[in-house]
């Protein structure tokens, strides 16, 4: 079967996500998760996104802000505020 043949009803409600729903933001582009130039533009990319690929391996040394423009910072802020409202200056 293609993935594209896949449905909740075929696959007994198992749901196969988009590319716009998972990882909208390509791996050739993680560094837009970082970038606070431009983060309206990548939040508007994710907006709809179940969740977010932040490509972890290439990623992993970067830091986060707290209180920055980040796109990351500001996915961290709304999806887990307690923690981040306690992480020191990088999240």
């Amino acid at each position: 079967l293609q993935a594209s043949e896949l449905s909740t009803q075929r696959c007994k409600g198992f749901q196969i996500l988009s590319n716009k729903e998972f990882f909208p933001i390509p791996y050739q582009s993680w560094e837009l998760f970082f970038e606070e130039s431009g983060s309206e533009e990548t939040m508007e990319k994710i907006k709809g996104s179940f969740g977010v690929h932040v490509w972890n391996k290439l990623s992993k040394l970067t830091k986060v802000l707290v209180g920055s423009r980040q796109p990351y910072s500001l996915m961290a802020a709304t999806a887990c505020p307690r923690v981040y409202s306690v992480c020191g200056r990088d999240f």
